[in-house]
């Protein structure tokens, strides 16, 4: 069961939601219907917990979804509005990311992948790029990996929005098998959609709920105004009917089954107010806390390496490591202190200027970690899944880290050259490469960030260039000059430079791992 107690969410001055309440049954197929900007998506993504009421309750099973949001999340299956997917990946792939989220059965007849992909119709398009899938394949893929779960509870925001008349008929056909076994809430403004595929319909306005019932009885009362409405309501004890219809409002109570001591009864309610109470009991124990360890991790690496993938499934990339071993290697070899122009072998003169090289490439690696997920709405969808929030900040972060460090085994080449001529102190080589990887750490924590506060690529690149810039100008003389000696020894313990100028020399001091840790 799910229950809205008298939510409401605002962004500024804007009430999206207005002290919504009410109730889906397991098994209900329900109708959100309401015009565009009735709050019917913003009621969605309160409901999945993508956002957070500012007051009131979303439970389900009588738990509020804040307090164990990954538990909500297993138990619910969700298509946002517009479907947002990656386009670069297959569908293959895809259902096999979402499936390793999820933690499901994925491979054999059978499987929950296979009954997914036969229950949805899109085998024959299965291997195939879904960039290139039409808009109600693309559906048909929203919807398979809203299911491939087997949720409790489905949540369809707007699921057949751009499709034509033919892939209308062919979504709501499958929502109605969906529907037979699973709790399904369909958000739309398409009134003969409701009709086709929902038992209830809820009628949202301005962000309040103004009708709730039986699609029969709601299309009854849009035609005529004297209908009465009706109440379902199962109810524990005997000869309830008779206290029932002493209720506020209630006119007539109908007998209509009883079952394990349950009693199924039919109310037929005035124009007044529902009898029914606001305030309910939970139905159930609370859920216990997200599991730590092994699903924990296995989150963080499935997050971790799709997005290790999605580097690699662009030239960008490609471009980006090329240009970055070519400059290593010129300051290595040819620029001033160069192995060739002093005959020393030492990485001194790569490791000096390696931060600079790095103040360009690590904000154009890290640029699109995350303002691209919410340019393209996919932030919502993967955060539909049971993962923490911190869980899938961690396996950007890691796949990020791992494509850097892959460009920075790459200059591995020059101490092998320099070792086959001369010979190196390797303990030094060892240290500067750890130093560096922790340079590389702190700043791609930087990029991760500048990349949360925009939906903009280049923008994340300019922020986040321009703080490690000022990081790196932070330590040098020049910004100290006329600064009081406390203010000018603060400034310079800020910067990148004093700290990883003991790393280039193959030093490493706990104060300078502490500095990029922090």
């Amino acid at each position: 069961m799910i229950t809205l107690d008298n939510v409401s969410k605002s962004f500024g001055r804007t009430v999206a939601v207005d002290e919504v309440s009410f109730t889906v049954d397991r098994g209900e197929v329900v109708g959100f219907l309401g015009p565009n900007g009735a709050g019917k998506s913003t009621t969605m993504r309160l409901i999945t917990n993508f956002l957070e009421p500012d007051d009131g309750a979303v439970l389900i099973d009588g738990v509020d979804v804040r307090e164990d949001p990954v538990g909500a999340r297993r138990r619910i299956g969700y298509l946002p509005e517009n479907n947002p997917l990656y386009d670069d990946m297959l569908v293959a792939e895809y259902l096999r990311f979402v499936g390793d989220l999820r933690g499901v059965g994925m491979d054999g007849p059978g499987s929950a992948l296979d009954d997914t992909v036969q229950a949805t119709g899109i085998a024959e398009v299965f291997y195939r790029p879904i960039g290139e899938l039409s808009k109600g394949y693309k559906q048909r893929l929203g919807l398979a990996a809203a299911i491939l779960h087997r949720p409790d509870f489905l949540i369809l925001d707007e699921p057949t929005e751009g499709l034509d008349p033919n892939q209308r008929q062919e979504i709501r056909r499958l929502i109605r098998e969906v529907g037979k076994e699973h709790t399904v809430i369909l958000s739309t403004h398409v009134l003969p959609e409701v009709e086709e595929t929902c038992r209830r319909i809820i009628v949202i306005h301005e962000g309040k709920i103004v009708a709730d019932g039986s699609t029969e009885n709601l299309m009854a009362q849009a035609r005529d105004t004297s209908t009465k409405r009706t109440i379902v309501v199962e109810v524990r004890g005997a000869d309830v009917a008779r206290e029932v219809v002493k209720l506020p409002n209630v006119e007539e109570v109908t007998d209509e089954s009883e079952s394990e001591g349950r009693t199924r009864l039919t109310l037929a309610v005035g124009s007044g107010p529902d009898p029914r109470p606001r305030d309910r009991e939970p139905a159930g124990p609370v859920q216990p806390a997200d599991a730590v360890g092994g699903q924990v991790m296995r989150n963080i690496w499935t997050i971790a390496r799709k997005e290790l993938r999605t580097y690699f499934d662009h030239p960008t990339a490609y471009i980006l490591l090329v240009v970055f071993l070519a400059l290593n290697f010129f300051f290595f070899f040819f620029f001033l202190g160069g192995v060739f122009l002093t005959g020393n072998a030492s990485l001194r003169s790569m490791f000096d200027l390696l931060p600079w090289i790095l103040l360009f490439f690590i904000p154009a690696v890290t640029m699109g970690t995350l303002a691209e997920e919410r340019r393209r709405g996919t932030l919502e969808v993967t955060l539909s899944h049971p993962l923490r929030e911190s869980q899938f900040l961690l396996g950007k972060y890691a796949g990020s880290l791992l494509f850097l460090y892959i460009a920075l085994a790459g200059t591995l080449l020059a101490p092998l050259t320099l070792s086959i001529g001369g010979r190196l102190d390797m303990g030094v080589v060892l240290a500067q490469y750890i130093g560096t990887a922790f340079l590389m750490a702190g700043m791609a924590a930087v990029g991760l960030f500048a990349s949360a506060l925009t939906r903009n690529q280049i923008t994340a690149f300019i922020i986040a260039t321009a703080v490690i810039f000022a990081l790196m100008m932070a330590g040098t003389e020049g910004l100290q000059m006329g600064l009081p000696a406390w203010l000018g020894g603060a400034v310079g313990e800020l910067g990148i430079m004093p700290h990883f100028g003991n790393v280039a020399r193959g030093v490493i001091d706990l104060r300078d791992v502490v500095y990029f840790v922090a």
